[in-house]
């Protein structure tokens, strides 16, 4: 955003609203309660006055607990690494147990509630050698707990398995289904469980009722499917599905697909709402759905599949609860940090992955809406247009130079596309006394980005800019297919604390393809579109002297002599070895 369009600096007002480093307003409904970092999952407590709420970031994880008649947190249980929480939550059918995932830990909290408050018992403990014996760390994330309280259903999102444990005896069983499980919604017989493979774009069908737990069917949906919710009939699931920006409805009798419910706010619209969570009226006449990339939660309509509205909600709403007429939804980014140059803000020089405190993911923290079931259509409508106002473009009008429009003209011939690592516009240029630039956040100045600052000063600054993520997992998901998914955003937090999260970067995981893995990232698009391009040092590996793209697309189009050690600078073109592994090469492409 330019200076010269009107400043929207990214972080939260005093008004109770945000700009995201998007530049898009954030301005929730209802009232706000402040909750940990990175909420992903809540849960209703069976006499609705207490809700369970699990917070997964990267600092100081911990379990908080509601109540729903005042909307203060009256418990916080938290969880510094190496113990850890997961995106699973359950209540036991009496109400006097709650389940939490450890993923980390390789359990299951158990927790025994009585007199409103929580105390934490033995967990249940999951397997950690696979069969022939080698190590694995399975990750629990999505629970659910059959009717009778007697088994407890655990999908294994990093084991790619399920395994269901009996509550009483804690004997666990675990049996393998698909790619990256994140959740698991039990049947009205209580003994089918429909685990949604979030890694790729199926839901799978699992027996728990027997001796043994036993896969019995898969159902193909949208890509990458995150949470789902029975119909009040029990005959029809709907799944939320995060890179598809669809619900797939599920008629569980044919185990098929017989419609999907869109979620794009046009038809026009790019991919990118991101559907993460669902919640049901009582009568099942209305479906709410969080759209964690649009800030807001969808209203439809279950019997037809229109779309009545949108609600505002905080940034990144993960979680919807339904209860008499009024909601609850976890917003995982809550209103954002702001700028890091306070008191009591992370310092930048002393950051460290052992020191949480100091890490930029600290200074966040997520809230929880309560918003009441808009009575009307014109209030529905309100909310509606405030979304769309919310994620309107920040700039508008035509003659610009980057076309508003795919396939209108431009005068740029040629893109140099150069990607420098996790910084943003205050950190290098802040202090260059041109643009909108915070000298307090400047960390590099003359003498360590010569270049850029140079640059800057005889030609065009381009200020207000930010991070595009809060690590480069995050962050190279942004730079190469414009979006990061609901998997990438769950699980970089357990990978940079330590909490054994995979690392939800590089292009050859298809759980972090926002757009399938042959069809996300922008050298697939410039291929497609015949658009020639030469690639220098971005997602490869060395094999040798030589560097390798793990996409082939990439790769045919890779210049396998450019060195991209920081140890082997190329200074005015003449190329220097600083050290035995640096040697010169030549050009292998254009």
């Amino acid at each position: 955003m330019s200076s010269a369009l009107g400043v929207r600096t990214a972080g939260p007002r005093k008004d109770g609203t945000a700009i995201t480093p998007l530049g898009y307003r954030v301005t929730p409904a209802g009232g706000q309660t402040r909750l940990g970092d990175l909420p992903l999952n809540a849960v209703l407590h069976p006499d609705g006055r207490h809700l369970l709420v699990t917070n997964n970031g990267q600092g100081v994880q911990s379990l908080q607990l509601v109540d729903t008649r005042t909307n203060k947190v009256v418990q916080t249980l938290p969880y510094p690494s190496p113990e850890s929480l997961y995106i699973g939550l359950a209540w036991s059918p009496d109400g006097r147990t709650a389940y939490a995932s450890a993923a980390a830990n390789s359990k299951i909290r158990v927790l025994s509630f009585t007199g409103g408050r929580l105390t934490e018992r033995d967990p249940i403990k999951m397997p950690t050698k696979s069969p022939e014996g080698k190590d694995v760390t399975l990750f629990p994330a999505g629970l659910a707990i059959t009717p009778d309280g007697g088994k407890l259903v655990v999908a294994d999102q990093l084991g790619d398995a399920v395994t269901v444990a009996d509550t009483l005896s804690r004997r666990v069983q675990t049996i393998a289904v698909g790619h990256r499980p994140v959740w698991v919604t039990l049947g009205k017989d209580g003994r089918t469980a429909y685990v949604s493979n979030q890694g790729a774009d199926t839901v799978d069908v699992v027996d728990v009722a027997g001796s043994a737990p036993r896969r019995t069917g898969r159902i193909k949906v949208g890509l990458h499917p995150n949470k789902s919710v029975l119909s009040a009939c029990g005959r029809k699931l709907y799944v939320a599905n995060g890179d598809a920006d669809s619900v797939s409805v599920v008629d569980l009798t044919t185990r098929s697909v017989v419609r999907d419910f869109s979620v794009s706010p046009s038809k026009k619209a790019l991919v990118g709402s991101n559907p993460t969570g669902l919640a049901l009226d009582a009568l099942g006449k209305r479906l709410y759905v969080t759209n964690s990339g649009d800030n807001s939660v969808s209203v439809l309509d279950p019997a037809s599949g229109r779309a009545l509205g949108r609600i505002p909600t905080g940034w990144y709403p993960s979680a919807v609860v339904w209860r008499n007429g009024r909601l609850w939804i976890t917003n995982a980014k809550g209103l954002g940090a702001g700028p890091n140059n306070g008191p009591g803000h992370p310092d930048p020089e002393r950051a460290s992955r052992r020191s949480p405190s100091q890490q930029l993911s600290s200074m966040g923290h997520g809230t929880l809406s309560s918003v009441d079931v808009p009575d009307s259509d014109e209030r529905l409508g309100e909310y509606t247009r405030q979304v769309e106002r919310n994620n309107a473009p920040v700039t508008r009008g035509g003659g610009a130079v980057v076309p508003r429009e795919p396939g209108k003209g431009t005068p740029i011939k040629h893109v140099i596309y150069i990607v420098k690592e996790n910084r943003s516009y205050d950190q290098v240029l802040g202090s260059l006394e041109k643009g909108n630039g915070d000298p307090g956040l400047n960390l590099f100045g003359d003498e360590s980005a010569p270049n850029t600052r140079e640059l800057a000063r005889r030609f065009t600054t381009i200020d207000n800019f930010y991070g595009d993520g809060k690590v480069s997992a995050s962050g190279w998901n942004w730079a190469v297919q414009a979006n990061s998914n609901p998997y990438v955003e769950q699980m970089w937090p357990a990978r940079y604390s330590g909490r054994k999260g995979a690392y939800p970067g590089g292009s050859n995981a298809q759980e972090n393809a926002a757009q399938g893995s042959r069809n996300s990232y922008l050298w697939q698009r410039l291929d497609k579109a015949g658009v020639s391009f030469a690639n220098f040092g971005f997602y490869v590996t060395r094999r040798g002297n030589e560097a390798h793209a793990a996409d082939p697309v990439l790769d045919a189009r890779t210049d396998h002599g450019f060195q991209v050690e920081l140890g082997c600078p190329d200074s005015a073109g003449t190329f220097a070895p600083t050290n035995k592994d640096c040697r010169p090469h030549g050009s292998t492409s254009g």
